[in-house]
């Protein structure tokens, strides 16, 4: 009678379209890409006005999904630079989304973090997930500033 009992749960959830999370975790419901820019290792100069990265999502569940983005920039002592207001997505069960960062330029040489904090919702249940990427800020070399006895490799 038990499995009779589990079985019919079962095929309840799977009929109406109830999303079970067996793992309950952020990873089991969104599918995540990697924290992107335009520039090759993300290295970013001075004279760079923004500093645009993407993020791209897949619902991987039956439901919509929302997804609050909190996202700030620090220094390479772990320092906040600046903290910018939040972002809110809904994603449709099944679909997939990206997400544009525009980081106004430290104006600073160095390495910074971008430190993406998500805060996902669904069904009543929320999950969060933390994601980091490193860029840097340098100086932009033309003929003015180049120095002849300085070599690349």
């Amino acid at each position: 009678m038990k499995r009779l009992t589990a079985l019919l749960v079962v095929l309840s959830c799977i009929l109406t379209g109830f999303n079970v999370f067996a793992a309950g975790t952020y990873d089991s419901v969104i599918t995540s890409g990697y924290v992107e820019s335009e520039k090759v290792g993300n290295i970013f100069s001075k004279t760079d006005e923004n500093i645009k990265f993407t993020q791209s999502y897949k619902n991987e569940s039956s439901a919509k999904a929302n997804i609050q983005s909190v996202y700030r920039v620090l220094d390479e002592d772990g320092e906040l630079v600046k903290e910018y207001p939040s972002q809110n997505v809904e994603i449709p069960a099944g679909g997939t989304m990206s997400l544009e960062f525009v980081v106004e330029n430290p104006d600073k040489y160095g390495l910074y973090t971008l430190e993406i904090e998500n805060v996902l919702s669904i069904n009543g249940e929320s999950y969060s997930k933390t994601y980091e990427e490193g860029f840097s800020v340098c100086i932009t070399l033309d003929e003015n500033n180049v120095d002849p006895n300085f070599g690349f490799a």
